[in-house]
């Protein structure tokens, strides 16, 4: 099978630690760039893992209100529903795997999006900022009080 250049290099992206060839500070204009690259091998979720082995990535870009970025250190919103019209679950996509990020210390990669409400978010498009360990995970209600998050802690 033929594949163009950029996705042969990546396909093995499925590994934790840093990526060759991407920097702490390397910034794409896209979703599409970082998966391309191979620091976040999904276009839509921002949790990049495998639930028996961890997350090898995260996105932190806003798209949760929830989200509280203190720069060496990020309180992250699971996956689920971004309108928060029901319970997130430790099931729901990529939740298990950061879950699982927390009991064995593996490192994940946290690339920061412009949407971002942090002065830690790049000016534009989306920057990789380097290796965090998830030191916690637990289910919290969200700010409205109304449903259940799952909830990490990055450093």
């Amino acid at each position: 099978v033929f594949l163009p250049q950029p996705f042969t290099h990546c396909l093995c992206r499925q590994h934790f630690g840093e990526i060759p060839g991407a920097p702490v500070g390397t910034t794409w204009k896209s979703r599409a760039e970082c998966f391309e690259a191979g620091v976040h091998r999904q276009l839509e979720p921002g949790i990049h893992g495998i639930n028996t082995k961890g997350a090898f990535s995260i996105v932190v870009s806003g798209q949760y209100k929830d989200d509280k970025d203190y720069g060496d250190t990020i309180i992250y919103t699971g996956s689920g529903t971004r309108e928060q019209v029901r319970d997130q679950q430790w099931t729901d996509f990529g939740n298990e795997a950061l879950r699982k990020s927390s009991e064995t210390g593996n490192p994940v990669r946290v690339i920061r999006g412009h949407e971002l409400d942090s002065e830690f978010a790049p000016w534009e498009g989306f920057r990789y900022d380097g290796l965090y360990i998830c030191k916690r995970a637990w289910t919290e209600k969200n700010r409205d009080g109304y449903y259940d998050i799952c909830r990490y802690t990055m450093e």
